[in-house]
């Protein structure tokens, strides 16, 4: 009987923005005990991935894993494969920051470990068929795509134990499978149970059974006993019957191989968290009914970008990737700074802040705000002193057919959409901050009746945006979104009146209804040096009085809710003025307004699944301003609010 090749491994990254804390935990539970297993077993070839994020921290922080991984290199026990350095989504960033993530990981790996990787680790398997030739061009031979894309692409039986090439502009690559059903139910068998299941499979001659694991999953003193008893019975009991392989050099074995061509596609993670809210509670309710045999039912069928028209959030920081990859592209006499930022728009391209599945992903704070810190500094880096001029634009931001106006000061940024005439981005260029680094409480498979009643928001999140409420609502009902908007100003399409970019003036204007009754509301937005100001003028069209309150919601993104990180000052009753200290940023933010308000501010909270748990993870402080508004007909109620920011 010839014996079946094992193609064992892990993949290895950390998040940026990961506390020290985290960091060590996952070194001491999951990278450093496993290797020492591995280690003990020199006959088990193993293959790793490790992103270049990780690499960095091991390096500054445990340099004798260093040693060890270089003396299991050398032994040719292990094959180091490459990917892209920040871990990014390769399909969805441009061409030539492709190249630069591998690139960058590619010489790492060469210079600390004396080999040039020529395999490649594709995060979250996230295909689409031109990176095949970005791939290639890079030096690599062969990548990895999960079993479940083998059967996307027509692929059944035996077929998924088969490697294959692929190919995009005459650029061709080697294609193994990674076969996850297995690996996801490895450890719940016993060793011996986990491999009579392996000699159980219908793997040809050539055919090779993948088990690319997880780092992180590795992380108990069960799961290390367990792995340490799977290679020992293979080395010794099994020996005869298994053989382990590094992927390296296995592809150099292969002969010919049959072509395929697999469509976009991604890892079962993936393909399960892109799909809608809907969708995904009815896979689950029809994976109950159905018998899932040989691979006959395909679903869930989601991909990568998807989730960029699920979350606005994600779709707004993948524009700002863009956006920003756009203005350092422009830049040709200073090479120094246009490397510089380039580097900075790698470290934003990191997948983590994009999506959200068995990690929070888009619901961390921390993770999209270190985003847009990377963003925020790239563009510092190309603003020549003496030559940057504070500009006002035009522009279709998002990608949805309609402009956005961005404005570009010397000490803050600010993005204003038409649909409730928001600021939806507002950064704080002395701070790297953006100060509207929300997002909302999306409903989630995952979330109870009763979560999705308690605390989902349907509003969009971000600076001056305007509801219109009755007097009976009550802070409690408006934070838990129990109460009915009176208006549809908050999220309606405002119409541009005028832009003035020499004065960097904007005028967006809404006729809407508020209780069916005839509403213009004016907003006027002007960029000075550190602050905004924002002045209404809401004209009354109908018959009668018109009697309301007006909110004006400002959600501010901080490190924290707590004292330690933030002072809120105020008075009582009403007011004219609200001091905000960011403490951990020292940053002084403060708010004005012409006209005196009441004021609601609370933390406000989403419910994200971890894990197998759901925790309370903040997200944003949001600071209510309100105004009783009562005019007659064709009267006109004015008021001018500024938002202001100053270095402590």
């Amino acid at each position: 009987m010839t014996k079946r090749k094992l193609l064992f491994g892990t993949y290895n990254t950390v998040y940026p923005g990961s506390a020290y804390e985290q960091l060590e935990k996952m070194y001491q539970n999951s990278y450093k005990p496993f290797l020492k297993v591995l280690y003990e077993y020199p006959k088990v070839k193993s293959i790793f991935h490790y992103s270049g994020i990780l690499l960095e921290w091991l390096e500054e922080n445990h340099p004798e894993l260093f040693i060890i991984i270089n003396e299991m290199v050398k032994r040719r026990q292990i094959e180091l494969i490459g990917g892209g350095f920040y871990d990014p989504v390769l399909p969805v960033i441009p061409g030539k920051d492709r190249l630069n993530q591998i690139e960058m990981l590619t010489t790492y790996i060469r210079k600390k470990f004396g080999r040039r990787p020529r395999g490649f680790w594709l995060t979250e398997q996230v295909w689409e068929p031109h990176i095949c030739s970005s791939i290639k061009s890079s030096g690599m031979n062969y990548i990895f795509l999960d079993e479940q894309q083998f059967k996307h692409a027509g692929l059944y039986g035996n077929d998924v134990y088969k490697p294959c090439y692929t190919e995009d502009q005459g650029k061709v690559l080697s294609v193994l499978p990674v076969h996850s059903s297995l690996i996801s139910s490895s450890r719940k068998l016993r060793v011996e149970s986990f491999i009579d299941s392996l000699h159980g499979l219908e793997v040809p001659d050539n055919g090779i059974i993948s088990l690319l694991c997880d780092g992180r999953s590795i992380n108990s003193e069960q799961d290390i006993r367990w792995f340490t008893q799977l290679f020992k019975k293979l080395t010794q009991e099994y020996n005869k019957d298994f053989s382990f392989e590094r992927s390296g050099d296995y592809v150099r074995s292969l002969g010919e191989l049959k072509k395929v061509y697999f469509p976009v596609s991604s890892g079962s993670n993936i393909e399960f968290w892109a799909m809608s809210t809907e969708k995904q509670k009815d896979w689950m309710k029809h994976t109950k009914k159905l018998s899932i045999k040989n691979g006959s039912f395909c679903a869930p069928t989601g991909y990568f970008r998807q989730f960029f028209s699920k979350y606005n959030e994600s779709n707004l920081l993948y524009a700002r990737m863009l956006y920003t990859h756009d203005l350092v592209s422009q830049i040709r006499n200073d090479k120094s700074r246009k490397k510089s930022a380039s580097e900075e728009i790698l470290k934003s391209q990191n997948n983590f802040p994009y999506w959200h599945g068995r990690y929070p992903g888009i619901y961390d704070r921390r993770a999209r705000q270190n985003a847009y810190k990377n963003l925020i500094d790239a563009e510092k880096n190309i603003r020549e002193k003496g030559v940057f001029a504070t500009h006002l634009q035009a522009l279709d931001f998002d990608m949805d057919g309609a402009d956005e106006y961005i404005y570009h000061g010397q000490y803050i940024n600010a993005y204003v959409h038409r649909n409730g005439a928001r600021v939806f981005e507002l950064d704080y260029m002395i701070a790297s901050w953006n100060y509207t680094n929300t997002i909302k409480p999306y409903p989630e498979s995952y979330h109870s009746d009763e979560e999705l009643r308690k605390f989902i928001d349907s509003d969009v999140k971000g600076a001056f945006i305007d509801h219109f409420i009755s007097e009976s609502v009550s802070m409690n009902s408006f934070t838990r979104n129990e109460y009915r908007d009176s208006g549809d100003f908050s999220s309606g399409k405002y119409v541009l009146q005028s832009i003035d970019k020499e004065h960097k003036e904007l005028i967006l204007v809404r006729n809407g209804t508020i209780n069916k009754e005839n509403i213009s509301l004016e907003k006027k937005f002007k960029f000075r040096k550190n602050l905004i100001d924002v002045t209404y003028k809401i004209t009354y069209r109908g018959k009668g009085t018109f009697n309301s309150i007006m909110v004006t919601e400002v959600d501010l993104s901080f490190t924290s809710p707590e004292k330690k990180d933030l002072l809120v000052q105020t008075g009582q009753g009403e007011l004219s003025d609200l001091f905000i200290t960011d403490l951990k940023n020292k940053v002084l933010i403060s708010f004005q307004s012409s006209k005196p308000y009441k004021l609601w501010s609370y933390p406000a909270y989403t419910h994200t699944k971890y894990n197998d748990r759901i925790e309370q993870m903040y997200q944003f402080s949001s600071f209510n301003f309100r105004w009783n508004i009562i005019l007659e007909k064709d009267q006109t109620w004015e008021n001018t609010c500024t938002l202001k920011f100053e270095k402590k």
